[in-house]
């Protein structure tokens, strides 16, 4: 999805330069280079804001994960309870 974007604002913002040349002067040439810095941040940030999105993304898959753990150890304390007091009956009988 990165590349796609990143691609896209490349494509948008050097379609109009026919040969290396030309953009080779756009980038380094007087106040052109202005355009090469602000695309260089724009692509920053939308890789913080991705990864951002991911962070979030896998932290609430971690915690529903730790959450199903949590109710399956209350499960399986709650059985290890009951088949002790099934047991200690069986015992008696």
């Amino acid at each position: 999805m990165l590349e796609q974007v990143v691609h896209r604002l490349h494509s948008k913002t050097f379609s109009s330069f026919e040969n290396a040349s030309t953009l080779h002067s756009v980038l380094y040439g007087g106040s052109s280079a202005l355009l090469h810095d602000t695309y260089i941040l724009v692509c920053i940030g939308l890789i913080i804001i991705l990864a951002t999105d991911q962070i979030d993304a896998v932290a609430n898959y971690t915690q529903k994960g730790i959450d199903h753990l949590e109710k399956f150890g209350v499960f399986l304390k709650e059985r290890a309870i009951i088949e002790e007091d099934y047991a200690a009956k069986l015992r008696l009988i």
